[in-house]
């Protein structure tokens, strides 16, 4: 199991369809930037950043649901 399948299958464990969708693809994205580059914990790096904005982004729309 590469770094990237251990780290998504934990972060979208609280994840809905649709965010999964956009994480897993973000995932692939930056998996395939790594295998490019020369230092991987760049990309690393740059995924975590990203998920944690998008998950920001997911947690403000629901709460904005509720009221």
């Amino acid at each position: 199991m590469s770094c990237f399948q251990g780290l998504v299958s934990e972060l979208v464990t609280n994840c809905d369809g649709s965010l999964k969708t956009e994480v897993t693809n973000m995932a692939a994205y930056y998996e395939h930037r790594i295998h490019q580059g020369s230092k991987a914990v760049y990309h690393l790096e740059a995924f975590v950043a990203k998920f944690m904005s998008i998950y920001k982004r997911f947690l403000e729309e629901g709460m904005a649901d509720l009221f």
